[in-house]
């Protein structure tokens, strides 16, 4: 089992029988890492990120589930996992969905028909496969509903449950409450208000190919395939990213689905100097089809562009805007680029370059200034704050004298 990571490193998680795990085969991630994988030991095993394998439920044995400790209970065929928000693991187990508590109580969630596959969405509700082609969907409170699936074929766009289905592999549930669906020749999504969008349409062929979607697979250690090869996009399994971009798993390897251009930079951060602003933030989740090669800075909420020269600092990215003017207030977001495009742009913050100064007006009074801000210290420990410009509102009055915030000796005139 290998991890991919946004940038295309591949690492291994585990590996074969030295890792307890025995032609692994659904998988779910919880919120702090940790994977949890079924195999053909009628068990499932989680992962820790720090690479630790245990058993979390099954005896090794075959049979029918008993409700109680996970631990102790036998499972029959265990194979599609999903996790929901509250740390609870569903097995989809020859028949029935289980589920298994933090605490590691198991439980049967809902009688099935089979299902080799479930997904939960943020509000609890299980989806699984039905007979003919079709999904439904099984509410907090056990209300059964079609969901999707008019019966065998192929699937077209508009309501779910009008759409016919092709053969379903796997299910899973993106960040959006989107449910995906990889199907025998296809991926399918269908929105939390029933649409039914199909992705992955006219690609065919070595790798994926298509509008907007290009790429060779994933190659790595321990990875290694031309994508995805058949008629259409066929997969054993399919999982939306936080950017929309969906991944399919099949026989020849891992291949993307999504836009050919970079998902927005994330978390921006500036820290104004003398005119200059200094950036920092992070890569985009998704590259896209290919690397990112670049970026650029708009200071006018992405009226104009420039390049944006960067520096790796852990896992953020630093540059510095130079050139600008003291006091003029920018709006400031950037994007990244590949070949294929650029990506849309990040969060828009405003910023104020300026030169600090401190000067000392008396014995017990220093005024420190920055960027149309001021601040007056005196002996008796206040600090009074507040703006130049009479628009902006001042900032109350703080007592950091007597907390050791500043030192008042040391203070000395710097024009």
């Amino acid at each position: 089992m290998v991890r991919i990571a946004p940038d295309g490193a591949v690492t291994v998680v585990a590996a074969g029988p030295e890792a307890g795990l025995d032609e692994p085969e659904g998988v779910a991630v919880g919120g702090d890492g940790t994977v949890y994988v079924s195999d053909a030991r009628h068990r499932v095993a989680m992962i820790t990120p720090d690479g630790r394998t245990r058993t979390v439920a099954g005896n090794g044995v075959a049979g029918a589930p008993v409700p109680g400790p996970a631990l102790a209970s036998p499972l029959g065929a265990p194979a599609g996992l999903a996790m929901d928000r509250e740390g609870n693991l569903f097995i989809a187990d020859d028949g029935a969905v289980l589920r298994v508590s933090p605490s590691g109580t198991l439980s049967v969630a809902a009688e099935t028909t089979d299902s080799r596959t479930v997904a939960v969405d943020s509000l609890g509700n299980l989806y699984v496969s039905g007979p003919g082609c079709s999904i439904e969907r099984i509410a907090a409170d056990g209300v059964r509903s079609a969901y999707a699936g008019s019966g065998c074929g192929h699937p077209t766009p508009g309501p779910a449950r009008e759409s016919r289905l092709d053969a379903i592999e796997h299910l899973s549930v993106d960040d959006r409450d989107n449910l995906v669906l990889a199907t025998d020749n296809g991926v399918a999504i269908v929105a939390p208000d029933g649409t039914l969008t199909l992705r992955g349409e006219g690609v065919r062929g070595e790798g994926v190919r298509g509008e907007g979607v290009r790429g060779e697979g994933v190659r790595g250690e321990g990875v290694r395939g031309e994508g995805v090869r058949g008629e259409g996009v066929r997969g054993r399994s399919a999982v939306a990213s936080l950017t929309g971009a969906v991944f399919v798993g099949g026989p020849d390897g891992v291949a993307r689905i999504g836009p050919a251009t970079p998902s927005a930079p994330r978390d921006l951060r500036i820290t104004p100097r003398d005119r200059s602003l200094e950036l920092s933030f992070r890569a985009p989740l998704d590259p896209g089809a290919d690397p990112v090669i670049g970026y650029q800075v708009s200071l006018d909420g992405a009226q104009t562009w420039q390049p944006l020269a960067t520096e790796p600092d852990g896992d953020r990215l630093t540059a510095a805007v130079p050139r600008l003017d003291n006091g003029v207030q920018y709006a400031v977001l950037v994007s990244a680029r590949n070949t294929g495009g650029v990506s849309p742009g990040s969060v828009i913050l405003p910023a104020v370059p300026g030169a600090a100064f401190l000067a000392v007006t008396g014995p017990d009074v220093a005024v420190l200034g920055w960027a149309g801000l001021f601040a007056v210290l005196v002996g008796t420990g206040l600090v009074a704050a507040g703006a130049a410009e009479p628009s902006c509102r001042p900032y109350r009055v703080r007592r950091l004298w007597r907390r050791r915030v500043l030192p008042w000796s040391g203070l000395a005139g710097s024009g």
